[in-house]
């Protein structure tokens, strides 16, 4: 009777550790995952979720690069960087502590000279992501606008 009890207690002790792990896995902040790495994205518009289009860049002229626990790219005439986290069971994602180089450039014809400070400003504020049809989805301003990028 008493090694039954101690089976059971065992059982139940690992039942436990295998769930704590699996919880542990999916809302541990973690590195940016595959789908985000190896390869330099490009902004090709930032849009409402509703669909309308509140500016589109010049081909190439905003890039966005993940490499591990950081994000990096090229915006307008500047690069960039930053830390990025990541959660897995909410496809969270956070980009905090945006900085640039300060090269004083003019705007692209037809840019506006403001859009390069909006980039970093959108970037901070990410939330969530999603990748559809090979474009990578980054949704902030609380959900209700997205960069887009191929």
């Amino acid at each position: 009777m008493a090694k039954n009890k101690i089976l059971i207690y065992l059982i139940i002790i690992a039942g436990l550790l295998v769930v704590g792990l699996v919880l542990a896995w999916f809302l541990l902040p973690l590195t940016t995952p595959g789908d985000l790495q190896g390869r330099q994205w490009e902004l090709i518009s930032v849009e409402t979720t509703q669909g309308a289009i509140v500016w589109t860049p010049s081909p190439g002229a905003f890039t966005l690069e993940f490499q591990g626990a950081t994000v990096r790219g090229h915006a307008s005439c500047n690069s960039y960087g930053g830390d990025v986290r990541y959660i897995r069971l909410t496809r969270s994602i956070s980009i905090s502590s945006v900085f640039s180089t300060l090269m004083a450039c003019l705007p692209s014809e037809g840019q506006s000279p403001d859009n390069e400070s909006a980039f970093y400003e959108a970037l901070a504020s990410v939330r969530t992501y999603a990748i559809r049809d090979n474009r990578l989805y980054l949704y902030f301003d609380d959900s209700t606008q997205a960069l887009i990028f191929r």
